[in-house]
């Protein structure tokens, strides 16, 4: 049997007694930190996101390195399927990993990275707003896991909030109300959609597409208006 055990509260002294008492009573129990306290794979506390996303990186390292070693179309097949966002989904479902934008920058960063070495191109931050789009929004599907984030954890609170005022006592039921009221007024849909990821990930992608034709209209416009001006 695995048994962990992390005290919260009380000074470091405090702690350090309290560990001292309980690993005399129990030899064998692991003393963990807060930021490696997780169930089934997700961090228990927002103070451990950082850290699991971290570790979910050198994860990630480790798998997409024999990438380079087959042919350039297997290896966009599977890390547009497999070997990215895919794997975080779980992950992002489970806890805030929108507030850790600075962290799943460089996920993206990195996932950017294998791409132009699976391609042989160069992606700038302009190329990769288009590229970290679906397929039928015009990308090559190797999404972006910031922008997965908002949606996969709003869906998913809104999905099992009963579920959760079942579990926590009605003097946390407030927070959870304010939660859910901020996802509402970021999104600004009803709840039968607001449960469901894939609507709300439409959401964000046709407004990163639109931004991004916005920006591709106005660059070939400069060119067009210095053409005239010589005409």
């Amino acid at each position: 049997m695995k048994c962990e055990v992390l005290a919260i509260g009380g000074s470091p002294a405090e702690k350090a007694e309290a560990h001292h008492d309980i690993s005399q009573l129990l030899p064998h129990v692991a003393l963990i930190a807060e930021a490696e306290l997780h169930l089934l794979g997700a961090p228990i506390r927002d103070t451990a996101i950082g850290s699991h996303l971290h570790a979910k990186l050198r994860k990630f390292n480790d798998m997409c390195s024999p990438l380079g070693s087959i042919d350039p179309q297997s290896a966009l097949y599977l890390l547009r399927h497999s070997l990215s966002a895919p794997r975080l989904v779980y992950f992002l479902r489970c806890c805030r990993a929108f507030n850790w934008a600075e962290e799943l920058n460089i996920i993206d960063d990195f996932f950017k990275k294998i791409l132009e070495n699976i391609l042989n191109v160069t992606i700038d931050t302009e190329r990769w707003e288009q590229v970290s789009l679906p397929i039928y929004h015009g990308g090559l599907g190797v999404r972006s896991v910031l922008d997965l984030s908002t949606s996969a954890y709003t869906s998913s609170l809104i999905a099992t909030e009963n579920l959760i005022k079942d579990i926590l006592p009605k003097s946390r039921h407030l927070g959870l109300g304010r939660e859910i009221a901020a996802q509402q007024a970021q999104f600004q849909v009803d709840n039968e959609n607001l449960r469901k990821q894939k609507f709300l990930d439409e959401l964000i992608c046709s407004k990163k597409r639109t931004h991004y034709s916005k920006q591709r209209q106005n660059l070939f416009k400069k060119p067009v208006f210095c053409l005239r001006a010589i005409l």
